[in-house]
């Protein structure tokens, strides 16, 4: 098709075609009151307790990939900028499928504009799930928090890191002070408090995890501090038990 063309050309109608065919898995935008994000094509979301996990149709690929948005009440303090910076700088020792310890990779950490507003980027490897990479995407809008995270097999990242990235693209963190005022009339906490899973001073789901123990977590066992609720189950509800529970009964 392009044999005669001069490369310059060739390459134009390469790039053209690619972000159409790209622009063509992006099937539909799904919003809330307060974020609006485009989904790949043949993805949904559903409501679970404080978060939204969003995923694809198809069963077999729930394993590898999936979305989790959260959005809440800004806690003033907590609630910054340079507070997700310092928080998602930090690694978290895990244990892998064989109850071996390791600690996650931070790949990187940066602000970055996405529809004229400036969120915290961070990409990590092994901070959720072994294996998995989770991107981090965090703002504030006046009263609201927004975090969106993804996390990707790293077996099938190439696959799915493109689309993903794309929806991030697309997010828009909207205040709607009326829906603020009947969806969050509640006491604000921090989208990434100190304590969080996240880096850090980090949340012991159990108190196993203390340095030189090598038992590693048991079924049951918990110390969360309900301040830092609403992040363990963004993350670990939300991510770790849905992937996990997956890839543990394959």
């Amino acid at each position: 098709m392009f044999s005669n063309q001069p490369k310059f050309l060739k390459r134009g109608f390469m790039v053209i075609f690619l972000a159409l065919s790209f622009q063509s898995a992006i099937a539909k935008t799904w919003s809330t009151e307060f974020i609006r994000i485009d989904l790949p094509e043949g993805w949904a979301c559903q409501r679970e307790e404080i978060d939204y996990v969003c995923q694809p149709d198809s069963i077999k690929e729930r394993s590898e990939a999936l979305i989790v948005v959260v959005v809440k009440s800004a806690n003033e303090i907590d609630d910054k900028l340079e507070k997700y910076d310092e928080v998602l700088k930090g690694t978290r020792e895990m244990y892998d499928l064989a109850r071996q310890k390791y600690t996650s990779q931070v790949r990187y950490v940066k602000r970055k504009t996405i529809n004229g507003r400036e969120w915290v980027d961070s990409l990590h490897l092994g901070s959720e799930i072994p294996g998995f990479y989770t991107r981090y995407v965090a703002s504030i809008n006046e009263k609201i928090a927004g975090l969106v995270t993804y996390s990707i097999a790293e077996s099938v990242f190439p696959k799915y890191g493109p689309m993903l990235d794309a929806a991030v693209e697309s997010m828009r963190l909207e205040f709607d002070p009326k829906a603020y005022e009947k969806a969050m009339n509640a006491n604000p906490s921090s989208l990434l408090p100190k304590g969080s899973l996240l880096g850090g001073s980090r949340i012991r789901t159990n108190p196993k995890f203390e340095e030189g123990n090598e038992e590693g977590p048991k079924d049951g066992d918990s110390n969360i501090d309900p301040m830092s609720l609403a992040v363990i189950l963004l993350v670990v509800g939300g991510l770790g038990f849905y992937i996990w529970k997956k890839r543990s009964a394959a």
